[in-house]
């Protein structure tokens, strides 16, 4: 069990995900599902880790892998300018990470450095 514990810690948690606040209630949770063999609450549980901590969730965890239509508005005629866009913008079909990109570009944010700031902050549930 040590092993498995130790393996979840460093290579999932650490390398893989980037978590560095992550807490002993997460590994065991994990580490139980592992031992009693079931993967879909395992993918749902490891899911929610990013995702409570990025505050971001989805409705599904199912990813079709298609391009989503996107509808956006803007009363900032600057904004819609860009909204509109159909090489940066959002006109036309998308991948859904291109959503992520276009509030980065016009938000004028450093991911990296929010990044930085929020790594440490312990998620309760």
């Amino acid at each position: 069990m040590y092993a498995r514990v130790s393996f979840i810690r460093s290579t999932i948690f650490e390398e893989g995900l980037g978590l560095g606040n992550y807490t002993n209630e997460e590994v065991d949770r994990v580490a139980n599902l592992v031992a009693a063999g079931r993967e879909s609450s395992l993918l749902t549980t490891i899911s929610n880790l990013t995702a409570s901590r990025a505050e971001t969730f989805w409705a599904s965890i199912q990813h079709t892998s298609v391009d989503v239509g996107m509808y956006a508005f803007s009363n900032s005629p600057y904004l819609m300018q860009k909204v509109l866009n159909t090489k940066d913008g959002l006109a036309g079909f998308h991948e859904n990470i291109d959503f992520s990109v276009f509030i980065k570009s016009i938000a004028e944010i450093d991911l990296g450095d929010v990044t930085e700031k929020i790594a440490d902050i312990a998620i309760e549930y």
